[in-house]
């Protein structure tokens, strides 16, 4: 369905469409598809009737639904404390691959219904701020010592082979991406920052770039290198 067919069956007005929690430009030829949030505006008969057709008035609602947001912490910790063993090498995603699964479905049935799983902005902003804090905390505090003693024992030489390593790769996957696979900067960067399984490193990305959207490449290459990383591990540890 058009928005045009909309506008000339029901004289009404549409004044913003939000897919997915994205607001898209308001057009004629915009075609309206299951879980779209519309702003509709005209005669309440007319509205009436538009909402029986698409499907229910969505109420302004502020409160988390605490909920949903607790059953899919535990069930994301389940899917990622387990583990599958494929001949002698056990993966497992772990928490953050976990917990980022879990939100993947939820986002999923929230795009189809979104009547249910709703954060308010303000309270998914407190969240992503102060885990990224803690985070930053906890990795500080424990690499703290051990820093210390890296830099008595190997100086220089420890800043340049971690140099090396974090940022040729890095490197390497951005102007691959860039001039091989011509993708969009934000899907890119979101694609590196799960290639280095860095949460953090996405959230500040998101930030900047005020939309959702590096998260779409982050998703699917967090989970292929949570599993490339346990296998390398297990290898490394062999050789």
């Amino acid at each position: 369905m058009t928005l045009t067919w909309l506008v000339r069956h029901f004289a009404c007005i549409v004044n913003r469409i939000s897919r997915g929690g994205v607001d898209l430009p308001v057009s004629m030829k915009t075609r309206i598809q299951a879980g779209d949030y519309l702003v509709v505006s005209g005669p309440k008969q007319n509205l009436d009737e538009v909402t029986q057709l698409l499907g229910r008035t969505a109420t302004p609602i502020h409160e988390t639904d605490l909920l949903t947001f607790a059953i899919g912490i535990a069930v994301g910790l389940l899917v990622g404390f387990s583990t599958i063993k494929i001949g002698q090498f056990p993966i497992s995603i772990g928490s953050a691959g976990g917990l980022l699964a879990a939100g993947l479905v939820v986002g999923w049935a929230r795009v189809r219904h979104p009547f249910f799983g709703r954060v308010p902005r303000p309270a998914r902003y407190i969240l992503m701020e102060l885990g990224l804090l803690l985070f930053l905390t906890a990795i500080g505090v424990r690499a703290g010592s051990q820093l210390v003693e890296g830099v008595r024992t190997a100086g220089v030489r420890l800043f340049a082979a971690g140099a090396c390593v974090t940022l040729l790769p890095l490197l390497a996957g951005v102007l691959y991406g860039k001039f091989v696979l011509k993708l969009n900067p934000a899907i890119l960067f979101g694609s590196v920052c799960g290639g280095l399984t860095s949460t953090p490193a996405l959230g500040i990305i998101t930030k900047q770039a005020d939309s959702n959207v590096p998260a779409i490449g982050y998703a699917g290459v967090y989970a292929f290198s949570n599993i490339v990383l346990a296998l390398a591990g297990q290898l490394v540890m062999l050789v």
